[in-house]
């Protein structure tokens, strides 16, 4: 059994290999991009390579910083970091709000072909609002055809893990008390590609909202790992899955899936934000209690930036 995970897994990586090298050799026709989220225990803010032992300082009260990156590669070879909070669900939103960030930045006139590979995780990518992004894509001739891939369950380190890689070795050396420095510590993480694209996301497009009404049933998203999406021999644009790269495309006919009932219109509106988780619970317990229950709350996260400002400058503290 672990034979066949590992050669299914080898299959995998040569497949995504392949498509790579065709983004490079033809970047006329053909672009790469991967999309994954890093582990956001490391970004959280103020970031101490060495926390003072007779600090006072509350890991409780840190920021949360999220990263997503992204790589792209082909005619635009780029590595992106975008910073996102703790102010909106770290969900499908998200993810197609940097996708289509990243995707905004591609030389125009677009290409004919894009591949793209996502973490395997339904939450955020797995998903039918993911399928139809990119089926409006094609829809609206952004591009002739994709190819969605997900990565495998235990998958080996893919290049955008090793993008992250460089991160966490440059943020193990060095303090970040705000977020223009951990920016900076990431965007000199990498010189492969001349500094890394840093990004602030403070809201993100409610993509699903927009689709939700629109779409058809569609089923066993999960259980395949490579999706097709182009027009069919009608004109309209399909949807084709399989479970694996060197599995059969299904529906077998030249018509696949219509995922849509019908094409919504008009504008995508941002996603409703929320207070920042931590500060949540302590302003959800000063909402019943006074004014002044709201300003002592405020004071504690007060006391946290006091706490660590001997270690810093004045700068920083009117930043936080």
């Amino acid at each position: 059994m672990l034979g066949c995970h590992l050669e299914a897994q080898r299959m995998e990586r040569q497949k995504l290999m392949d498509r790579r090298l065709k983004a490079k050799s033809s970047p006329e026709k053909y672009v790469a991009v991967i999309i994954n989220g890093m582990d956001q225990s490391k970004t959280n803010l103020p970031h101490f390579y060495r926390i003072p032992k007779d600090s006072r300082i509350r890991e409780a009260d840190f920021l949360k910083v999220y990263v997503v990156g992204a790589k792209v590669e082909g005619h635009l070879h780029r590595a992106y970091a975008m910073m996102m909070f703790d102010n909106f669900s770290n969900d499908t939103n998200s993810m197609l709000t940097v996708l289509h960030r990243v995707l905004s930045d591609l030389p125009k006139p677009l290409l004919k072909v894009l591949f793209l590979t996502l973490d395997n995780t339904s939450r955020e990518n797995k998903n039918k609002f993911v399928l139809t992004y990119l089926v409006y894509l094609v829809h609206m001739k952004v591009f002739e055809k994709m190819k969605l891939n997900f990565l495998l369950v235990g998958h080996p380190h893919e290049n955008i893990d090793q993008m992250f890689s460089c991160f966490s070795r440059a943020i193990a050396r060095r303090d970040a008390y705000d977020l223009p420095a951990l920016e900076t510590v990431i965007r000199q993480s990498s010189t492969k590609y001349a500094g890394v694209h840093v990004e602030r996301v403070f809201e993100v497009y409610d993509c699903k909202a927009y689709v939700k009404d629109h779409l058809a049933p569609l089923h066993d998203i999960s259980f395949n790992q490579h999706f097709r999406i182009k027009r069919n021999v009608a004109g309209a644009v399909a949807v084709w899955s399989r479970q694996f790269c060197t599995s059969s495309w299904h529906p077998q006919d030249t018509y696949g899936l219509d995922i849509f009932k019908t094409f919504p219109d008009g504008s995508v509106h941002a996603a409703p934000c929320h207070v920042v988780r931590s500060m949540d619970e302590r302003i959800k317990a000063s909402e019943e209690k006074t004014s002044i229950d709201k300003i002592l709350s405020l004071a504690g996260i007060h006391e946290n930036v006091k706490a660590f400002s001997k270690y810093t400058n004045d700068e920083v503290v009117a930043w936080w």
